[in-house]
């Protein structure tokens, strides 16, 4: 595909981002760290520059993360609130795993 044509679809595309953003998006791409305004095609130019220096650069192998120490946990035992009803001949009762129903929270 040409340059141009390239170029034709990407502003189809963020003709139609800008309006559902409400905003200009010119530059909000991943591809726009490559862009040079003053360009031809500045978005195909871009996008073929960007695709290139993703293809050679090199990769680098990371180690795996260390194993992180078991966070400490909280639990808090919750309470279930429930409406009295006049009319009921039973009480309402929890069951065993409502009573001690127990939450883990993050920090």
């Amino acid at each position: 595909m040409e340059l141009k044509e390239i170029q034709e679809r990407f502003d189809l595309e963020k003709c139609n981002d800008s309006r559902i953003a409400g905003k200009d998006t010119c530059g909000e791409y991943e591809f726009c760290v490559c862009c040079d305004k003053e360009e031809e095609y500045p978005c195909a130019n871009a996008r073929v520059r960007y695709e290139q220096a993703a293809v050679e650069a090199p990769v680098e192998e990371t180690p795996a993360p260390e194993a992180e120490e078991e966070k400490e946990k909280i639990f808090y035992r919750l309470a279930v609130i429930r409406p009295v009803r006049a009319e009921a001949e039973t009480e309402d009762v929890l069951s065993s795993e409502e009573e001690n129903a127990v939450v883990e929270v993050a920090e």
